[in-house]
C-alpha cells in the first residue's frame, strides 16, 4: 500500500489528504488518530475515519501514494519532506499544502535534505504551532500560517467522573527518549521520593518492556499501555499532576488532554503548549536547570488543597474552541482561501 517511512517507533505509512471544496463533508479527525486506526485495522475503509458534518463544505480523501489524479482536487495536504521528494518536479505543486508538524524534521539528521527540499518547494506551507514556525523561519525566511490540531471529541465532553478528590498524585509520561525528557522523569521521580515519599504515582508508557525495571522500584504504581481514548480520559481524570517533560514538540496534545480532565500538566513551554497552558494558572512550567522548583510547587499544592483546586478549576475552564474538530476543516479552508 504505497510506500513507508521508518521513524524511531513505530513504522507506518504516511498518507496524502486530498480536499475538494463545495461538497458534503466527511471531516478528518486529528490525523495521528487515523494512523493509529490504520495500525490496528490495516483493512479499514477510509469512510470509517470520518465524521459527517452538514455545516462544512469540503470533501476529504486519504491515499497512501501519490497518484496523478490529485490534480482533480482544489488542494493536497502533505505532512513530510519525503512526500515533497516523492513529488519532485513530476507534479505541479501549486495546489500542494505542506503541513509542517514537528521541528525534528529539521533538527535531527535531515536538516540539509529538508532545507534543500523546502527551498525548491513551489506549494504553500502551514505550521502546527508558533514553536515549529521558529524553526521554519531559518529556512523560508517568513512566518507560515498556524493551524493547531483538532482535539479528539471525547476530551471536549463534560467529564462527570472528575471529582474534587483525585485518587492519585503524579502521572508520568514515561518514554525512553531524550527528546521526550526521559532523564527529566528520572530526576523528577527521585525528587518526589525525597520530598513526598507517600505520593501515589502512575506511568503512561509506549513500550511494555521498559516497565520491568520500574516495577521493581515502584511495585505499587499504576502502569498504562496502548489504551483507548476513553481509557485515556479516565486515566488523566484520576491524577492531580501530569509530568510531560518533552524537550521538543510540534504541538503537545497530551498536556491539553490532561487539562480537559482537570489534571495539572508539569511541562516546559515548547511546541504549542503555551497556546492553552498558562504557568501558575492551569499548569506549572519548568526549566531543566530548575526542576526542583516545579517539584516543590507540586508538593506545596498537595499540602494545600484549596490552592490545588484553583489550578484544577482553571484547567476545566480552559477555552478549547481553537481545538474543536467541528471547526477544523473551516479553519483549514480559511488558510487556503
Amino acid at each position: 500500500m504505497g510506500w513507508e517511512v521508518t521513524l524511531s517507533y513505530p513504522v507506518f505509512p504516511y498518507f496524502y489528504s486530498y480536499y475538494k471544496r463545495k461538497q458534503l463533508i466527511p471531516l478528518m479527525f486529528f490525523w495521528k488518530k487515523s494512523i493509529q486506526f490504520y495500525l490496528k485495522n490495516p483493512d479499514f475503509t477510509y469512510s470509517e475515519m470520518f465524521k459527517n458534518n452538514e455545516n462544512l463544505k469540503i470533501e476529504t480523501h486519504l491515499f497512501y501514494d501519490c497518484p496523478q489524479s490529485f490534480k482533480l482536487y482544489d488542494f493536497v495536504l502533505i505532512y513530510t519532506e519525503y512526500q515533497i521528494k516523492e513529488m519532485g518536479n513530476k507534479i505541479d505543486q501549486s495546489n500542494v499544502l505542506f503541513y509542517f508538524l514537528h521541528p525534528l524534521e529539521i533538527m535531527q539528521g535531515n536538516s540539509d535534505f529538508f532545507r534543500s527540499l523546502i527551498r525548491n518547494f513551489k506549494g504553500r506551507i502551514i505550521s502546527l504551532s508558533k514553536f515549529s514556525n521558529e524553526y521554519l523561519l531559518d529556512v523560508i525566511n517568513k512566518e507560515a500560517p498556524v493551524l493547531p490540531p483538532a482535539l479528539n471529541p471525547i476530551f471536549l465532553k463534560i467529564n462527570d467522573n472528575i471529582s474534587d478528590e483525585k485518587e492519585f498524585d503524579f502521572l508520568f509520561n514515561y518514554i525512553p527518549s531524550a527528546n521526550k525528557g526521559f532523564d527529566i522523569c528520572e530526576e523528577f521521580l527521585e525528587l518526589v521520593k525525597t520530598w513526598y515519599p507517600e505520593a501515589k504515582i502512575g506511568f503512561f508508557m509506549s513500550i511494555v518492556d521498559s516497565a520491568s525495571k520500574l516495577k521493581e522500584q515502584f511495585p505499587n504504581a499504576n502502569y498504562y499501555f496502548n489504551i483507548s481514548n476513553s481509557q485515556l480520559k479516565e486515566m488523566y481524570s484520576k491524577y492531580k499532576f501530569f509530568i510531560y517533560p518533552s524537550r521538543i514538540e510540534g504541538f503537545g496534545i497530551p498536556p491539553l488532554e490532561a487539562i480537559t480532565c482537570g489534571t495539572i500538566p508539569i511541562v516546559m513551554n515548547v511546541g504549542g503548549i503555551g497556546t492553552y497552558a498558562e504557568d501558575n494558572v492551569n499548569a506549572i512550567f519548568f526549566e531543566e536547570d530548575c526542576l526542583e522548583l516545579a517539584v516543590k510547587k507540586c508538593v506545596y499544592l498537595l499540602k494545600n488543597p484549596l490552592e490545588l483546586k484553583k489550578y484544577q478549576d482553571a484547567c476545566l475552564e480552559a477555552n478549547l474552541e481553537l481545538f474543536d474538530p467541528d471547526t477544523y476543516a473551516q479553519r483549514l479552508l480559511d488558510l487556503v482561501a
